[in-house]
Order: structure tokens, then sequence, then C-alpha cells
């Protein structure tokens, strides 16, 4: 299929010295971007790869996702860890905003899981779009030249392999290939500053002054 991204996966996993027998770890939400990541993975070496879920208990439909996400990987075979945390109790005591607590216990379960089971890396689903958002957010906030380092394809055992797709080719993917996905309605949620950023700045940016401004 002309839309295929598998090309542009292999290729960013070749540049960041993933081989086939590397262990990889996916973190699954459940999302497009997530599914799209696992589906990419599955037909990279399905023999090679587990599949993680934090369930954080934040939204009503959390544990339906959870269930989403276990049902698919035990459809197709792969091994599974749904994990529970009360990160609003975290939350409470660590003084950190909800998306920064949430995205630090994320990855520190991450990390203990993939270590405690013999993974090599852990595969996280962003892509272009974050990178455009993340830049923007981090130059808002006054980061400065810093922030136009943006978000790293590899860090210690975390890579992106998604980061030079854009999300536009994510979604058209997963109808081509039939993956199926859950929808956060919180990635709609103006309180967010990344989701204004996505939902009013960059289509301002791309409307008035150039469209291609996340390529």
């Amino acid at each position: 299929m002309s839309n295929d991204v598998f090309p542009e996966f292999v290729k960013n996993l070749t540049a960041m010295s993933v081989t086939a027998q590397d262990r990889v770890l996916v973190a699954v939400s459940g999302g497009p971007d997530s599914m799209a990541l696992l589906h990419l993975f599955l037909r990279w070496n399905s023999r090679k790869i587990g599949v993680f879920h934090l369930n954080h208990g934040f939204r009503a439909n959390a544990s339906k996702e959870a269930e989403f996400v276990k049902d698919y990987a035990t459809q197709v075979g792969i091994p599974v860890e749904i994990a529970e945390y009360n990160i609003n109790r975290y939350l409470s005591t660590s003084g950190e905003s909800k998306q920064q607590g949430a995205r630090k216990i994320r990855y520190q379960l991450l990390q203990n899981y993939a270590e405690a089971n013999g993974y090599h890396r852990i595969a996280l689903g962003h892509h272009g779009d974050d990178q455009a958002e993340t830049v923007l957010m981090r130059i808002l906030r006054g980061a400065g030249l810093h922030g136009l380092g943006g978000i790293p394809p590899q860090r210690g055992p975390f890579i992106r392999p998604l980061l030079t797709v854009y999300k536009e080719a994510i979604l058209t993917y997963c109808q081509d290939f039939g993956v199926p996905y859950v929808l956060d309605e919180s990635n709609f949620e103006p309180v967010y500053l990344r989701n204004r950023i996505r939902q009013e700045l960059l289509p301002l940016l791309m409307r008035e002054y150039n469209p291609e401004i996340t390529a």
C-alpha cells in the first residue's frame, strides 16, 4: 500500500540500532498512535515483543481501555501486562501536575517491568505532530533554544520509532490495515496547554503562516 509507514518505521529502528534480537516492550494506551505502533512491531517481529498498559484510573473509560488492550494483545498472541496505579494519591503528595505526574509514574513502571522481564527496549508512540507540539510548548514556557531540541528519538531504553511519521499518516495506516483503537476524550479538553496548541495554535500557524510547519 502506498500509505504504508512500515518502511519508515524499519528505517527508524535501524537508525536506533534496534535489531531482531532485541526484546521490545511496547507501551500501548489503546489510542491510534500506540495501536499502530504495536501493529508495526507485530509485522516486524511478533516473537520479540510484549505489551504494557497503565490503567491510571483518571477517567470512567480507563478500565474499558485496559480491557481493550488486553483483549487485542491476547487475540494476537502477545504477552501483556495491565498495571494499575493510584496516580491521584501520588499527585496529592508530590505537588506535580496531572500530566507530569502521570508521565513520571508511567515511565518508571515501564522501566521497572522491562528490567524485571528481560526487555531491552521500550517503544513509545510519539509521532511527528507530538514533536511539533512539544517544541512550541517549550518555547511558550520560556525554554529558549533548549525547546528547539524537541523529543529525542531515543533516550536510555526508550525509543520512538514513529517520531518522523505524522498523525494523518498514522490514522490512514489504521484505516488501511484495519487496526482498531479507542479515543481518549481528555485529548480534546482545552484545559491542557498541549491540547490548545494542537487544536488552536498549530492550525492557526499552518493556515496563516506555513502549511508545512510540522514537516
